[in-house]
């Protein structure tokens, strides 16, 4: 009696455990890939003479095949635990999917920072250049960060000089004149001028994940917010993430969704019997 007890106790801490470890799991890899495609990807195209489109793109389809890995595994988890009619355990990978989604969402906001560091610096030479170039009156251009509000950046530019970075943070001067921007985009190459900052990975990922928190528990302190299309598109989507995950979790969970189920598929399955028997 001891034994088979035992046994279906390790059925149940297996079961339990099981789906909550296969969303970790795609969570860990999808943080994998996100960190290790912002730093190789960057000590790649630093100090190239352009930028290389294509490496851009794999970039971006490797952070969304994650995500998108990420929320079928938490999607067929959560379906599976209902089915085992195990309450615990579906509480369980509920909070665990909630959890592993703000990591997963960080990971998207970390390459949209990736992206948006990386086009705002090239811009900003390129205009600059281009008005030096030409002649043209001073203006200001608008930065086209994907984010406002995060204090380290990904890549330097003309206004945020690399020889200034200590560490990715903010440079001494960086309220810098348009005459003393364009003076730098003249007078620097743009291999030179936009640079990768590595050491600036972990306080930029961090933000990230600050955002991703906030975002997910619908505080909203305001401190950083989306610029860029793709960063919007992320925060929208975490947002109705948040709602969905909350809405459908808790009413599996509480609600009478399994015996609602059965009293729908009871008709059907009387009505199937009753046609064979005939």
């Amino acid at each position: 009696m001891h034994e088979v007890n035992s046994t279906e106790q390790s059925a149940i801490v297996r079961r339990r455990v099981g789906l909550p470890s296969l969303i970790v799991a795609a969570a860990a890899l999808a943080t994998l890939v996100a960190l290790a495609a912002v730093h190789y990807t960057g000590m790649h195209l630093d100090r190239q003479a352009r930028v290389d489109e294509a490496t851009l793109v794999l970039l971006s389809l490797a952070g969304y095949a994650s995500l998108a890995l990420t929320v079928a595994a938490i999607i067929v988890s959560v379906l599976a635990g209902f089915r085992r009619d195990d309450r615990p355990a579906l509480l369980v990978t509920i909070l665990t999917a909630y959890g592993c989604l703000m990591i997963v969402f960080a990971d998207v906001y970390y390459q949209a920072a990736y992206f948006g560091d990386l086009y705002a610096g090239v811009a900003l030479h390129e205009r600059y250049a281009a008005d030096a170039r030409t002649g043209a009156p001073l203006r200001v251009y608008p930065s086209e960060r994907g984010f406002v509000g995060i204090r380290h950046r990904l890549w330097s530019g003309v206004d945020w000089p690399f020889a200034d970075v200590t560490r990715g943070t903010i440079p001494w001067d960086p309220a810098l004149t348009p005459a003393q921007l364009r003076a730098a985009a003249s007078a620097t190459r743009m291999r030179d001028a936009v640079r990768f900052i590595p050491e600036a990975e972990i306080p930029v990922y961090l933000s990230c994940l600050h955002l991703s928190v906030i975002t997910m528990t619908s505080v909203g302190y305001g401190d950083i917010a989306p610029l860029s299309f793709g960063a919007r598109a992320a925060a929208d989507i975490e947002a109705m993430c948040n709602t969905l995950l909350l809405i459908v979790g808790l009413g599996m969970l509480f609600g009478n969704w399994r015996t609602a189920l059965a009293h729908t598929r009871a008709p059907e399955i009387t009505s199937t019997r009753a046609e064979d028997r005939s």
